[in-house]
């Protein structure tokens, strides 16, 4: 691979984009930034920031290439010799490229009337402080269409200078704004010039042309790749250059490689999605169900490996090949684990990397076979989640599991022999081991916790409101991790972190029910006041829950809340032990 350094004036860098010789990869992901991430670029430009560099690739037209959100067609150069693909800085390029030619869904001003009343009483010396102190303040963020807009009289007299004749002076220069902008804002009552006003507002400009020369002066600095670099060196780049914020994922690396055969996996994944129902809870903006899919690909070849170097090795062909198969797989593994262990979304699954090595137990024919299958696999799953068993090493956890239930080629596995049991099945898991450190899960991503949630959801556990839906039938996004005591009841009885956030004083309920709870206390929304919820509870309205009412009274103390957690923590013991006795 070769390469060269270059550096090009920030207009020049921009007309590039805008006239269609700066190109988004097919394999990118969308503009992601919101306003936020916008305002800090541009403040960092104004304060004279470096912003880093970007890389560029000359374009063969093998990945595809998007010009940059915002730029129209007909406003690009037909001559496209040249083009490069921006392979790191999208978010940025797009961000400057937007504010500067006035383009996409916000319109960026200086409030320049603020600046020049900000400093006028400061000395050049402070300048970098204030501005380092109020540059976000003096940037004026409006939704296209709202006002001032491109209206020039109405931004001349609120003051909001638009940045985008920073760099392209459209209708009206730089200079021509802030003349007639110091003349209206000098203006007296009777209508005459006040030259002191006119001073002031002269000498805030010529302060702010300093900052505009950090814009306007800037080089833009970008490295350029050869055109003939591998797709596994773009990959390679992809994973240790990403300035944009935004993690980049194996599958924007193996969407790359991909996309040379014709086959993208992002449009394959929303594909997959409408055909299979049950993906629609499991997704999620770190593709975590594409990369299920194509760990459960590599856990099908016959390399029966699914590490990310390994992924990264697959050929294009071989992803596409496979594609649908592991999807199929997936989407049984999922049903099942919804089914079978309470796993109703993306949110619920105690550990993800578990998934593909499910999909491919539950695909074998050995599992058909079994009459015992489900039974092992069950077993074997609880066992996994409370021993920890993928805490680390989950790539090598899947590969040993899927070899111990199926066997391999030198030995039978344990659905050809009922003695060949896997070593975390054949550990015992007292009651007591279990009860030591329950009280201190509080992580919501947790893998025991998470799990916990999913043996009250088979427990049969409703809603707690009146005519509750099973838990289980609720919809994932609709599901609410609630405090059984609320948050700020038990604050004030100074009870709080883990204590007040214990899996022990949590539950899934759905939203609607969290609403009209609030911050009631359970004796009131459980037992006192039908009107919270729509009725008073019976004990075995909320059994499903592990909840006991007769440890729930209308006198709060520490001791009594004491009492209700360890009643539910034996509840929810009983729930482990039969899953893994």
């Amino acid at each position: 691979m070769s390469y060269e350094n270059n550096n090009k004036a920030l207009k020049e860098y921009l007309k590039d984009a805008h006239t269609g010789k700066l190109l988004i990869p097919k394999f990118q992901r969308e503009f992601v930034w919101d306003k936020s991430k916008m305002i800090a670029l541009i403040s960092s430009l104004l304060k004279g920031y470096p912003i880093g560099s970007f890389l560029l690739m000359e374009n063969t037209g093998e990945y595809g290439g998007e010009p940059v959100e915002g730029v129209i067609a007909s406003e690009s150069d037909e001559d496209k010799s040249g083009q490069k693909l921006i392979l790191d800085g999208q978010q940025r390029t797009t961000t400057m490229y937007q504010v500067f030619y006035g383009k996409g869904m916000y319109k960026f001003y200086f409030n320049i009337k603020q600046y020049i009343n900000d400093v006028k009483n400061i000395k050049d010396d402070d300048l970098v402080n204030i501005t380092e102190e109020k540059i976000e303040d003096w940037i004026v963020v409006r939704e296209t269409g709202q006002q001032p807009g491109n209206n020039i009289s109405a931004q001349i007299a609120e003051g909001l200078l638009p940045l985008n004749i920073l760099l392209k002076d459209d209708v009206i220069s730089r200079s021509e704004w802030t003349s007639n902008f110091c003349i209206d804002s000098s203006i007296d009552s009777e209508g005459k010039v006040d030259f002191d006003r006119f001073t002031e507002c002269s000498m805030g400009i010529g302060k702010f042309e300093k900052l505009v020369e950090n814009i306007t002066g800037f080089q833009a600095s970008f490295i350029i790749i050869n055109k003939d670099t591998s797709p596994n060196v773009v990959c390679s780049i992809f994973e240790t250059l990403n300035s944009s914020g935004e993690p980049l994922t194996i599958i924007d690396l193996l969407n790359a490689k991909c996309f040379s055969i014709g086959f993208y996996l992002r449009e394959e994944l929303d594909d997959a999605i409408n055909r299979y129902s049950i993906f629609n809870a499991y997704r999620d903006k770190n593709d975590t169900l594409a990369q299920i899919i194509v760990k459960t690909i590599g856990l099908l070849s016959e390399n029966l490996a699914c590490s990310r170097t390994v992924l990264l090795r697959l050929r294009a062909k071989e992803i596409a090949d496979n594609w649908e198969k592991a999807c199929k797989c997936v989407a049984e593994a999922l049903q099942y684990m919804k089914d079978n262990f309470g796993v109703v979304g993306i949110n619920y699954i105690p550990y993800k990397d578990m998934v593909p090595a499910i999909a491919v137990i539950l695909s074998s024919n050995k599992f058909s076979k079994d009459p015992k299958a489900k039974e092992k696999l069950d077993k074997w799953y609880w066992k996994a989640v409370f021993r920890n068993l993928f805490d680390n090493g989950s790539n090598s956890k899947s590969v040993t599991a899927i070899k111990e239930f199926l066997g391999t080629k030198d030995a039978s596995g344990w659905f050809d022999d009922d003695e060949r049991m896997p070593l975390v099945v054949k550990e015992v898991i007292t009651r007591e081991e279990l009860m030591t450190g329950l009280e201190n899960l509080d992580s919501t991503s947790n893998a025991r916790y998470r799990a916990i949630h999913n043996l009250i959801i088979l427990n049969d556990s409703k809603d707690l409101q009146e005519n509750g839906q099973r838990i289980m039938e609720i919809s994932a996004s609709l599901l609410q991790d609630h405090h059984i005591f609320p948050k700020k009841m038990l604050a004030r009885h100074n009870i709080k972190k883990t204590a007040a956030n214990t899996i022990l004083n949590r539950t899934l309920i759905s939203s609607m029910a969290n609403e009209k709870i609030k911050d009631y206390v359970p004796y009131q929304y459980l037992i006192n006041d039908s009107s919270i919820v729509g009725k008073v509870f019976s004990q075995g309205d909320v059994e499903g829950h592990c909840i006991d009412l007769s440890t729930i009274t209308d006198e709060f103390s520490l001791e009594k809340y004491n009492r209700f957690k360890e009643r539910r923590k034996e509840k929810i013991l009983d729930l482990i032990m039969v899953r893994i006795g």
